[in-house]
């Protein structure tokens, strides 16, 4: 009986340390993707992509055809289903 406790609350402690190790690996996760975000926004802030864009949509309307290679940078929801007929 007393072997059994033992075992118990030493895979209670081992449990334990891994949580925490699994916690600490989460944060750090967590600092990569904030310092990467960062650097994604400071970059696209740095190239106007913004303005960019709203060049390449100008130059669609007046063309037919605008070209731009990159990711968006902001995100909209979007409208799901028909609009009034």
């Amino acid at each position: 009986m007393l072997e059994t406790a033992t075992s118990l609350a030493a895979m209670a402690r081992a449990l334990r340390e891994q949580e925490r190790d699994q916690q600490k690996e989460i944060e750090w996760a967590r600092k990569r993707r904030d310092a990467m975000a960062r650097e994604i926004d400071d970059q696209l802030t740095e190239a106007k992509y913004a303005a960019r864009c709203r060049d390449v949509i100008e130059d669609a309307c007046k063309v037919g055809v605008g070209i731009l290679k990159g990711p968006s940078s902001t995100t909209r929801p979007r409208h799901v289903g028909r609009r009034g007929c």
